[in-house]
């Protein structure tokens, strides 16, 4: 997904390709939900990596047009500090829902997630143009 972003990156507007990525990545999501089979769940799994690949370096290159060149090294700084606190506490939710609950919640918090970042991103990209 970062490699396929990267080429077309030249010829598809930044913040298109992010909302792309994250209406392809919700849609994956839906797939893999819906329970229409095994290839179904294949493709919507496949689908939604695919998508989410890209989503993380497209929004750290864009940086500097959101907060300007004066900020954009403490905003990138940011950005990686934020990652790596997701990367240990969303496993960590999906793992205790999963326990209380069962694995199928596991898609659900995923497009939780996902139409969250959606919303945050739609809502900067009006507030900040």
């Amino acid at each position: 997904g970062r490699i396929i972003a990267g080429l077309i990156s030249k010829f598809v507007e930044n913040k298109k390709l992010i909302f792309s990525c994250l209406f392809l990545a919700l849609l994956g999501i839906l797939l893999l939900v819906s329970n229409s089979g095994e290839l179904i769940t294949i493709f919507g799994i496949s689908l939604a990596g695919f998508s989410v690949a890209p989503i993380f370096p497209s929004m750290v290159s864009n940086t500097s047009y959101r907060v300007g060149i004066r900020h954009h090294t403490n905003a990138i700084g940011l950005q990686m500090s934020s990652a790596g606190f997701g990367m240990a506490i969303i496993p960590s939710l999906g793992g205790i829902f999963a326990k209380n609950f069962e694995l199928e919640i596991i898609p659900v918090n995923l497009f939780v997630i996902l139409l969250f970042v959606l919303i945050v991103f739609s809502y900067l990209n009006i507030k900040y143009k």
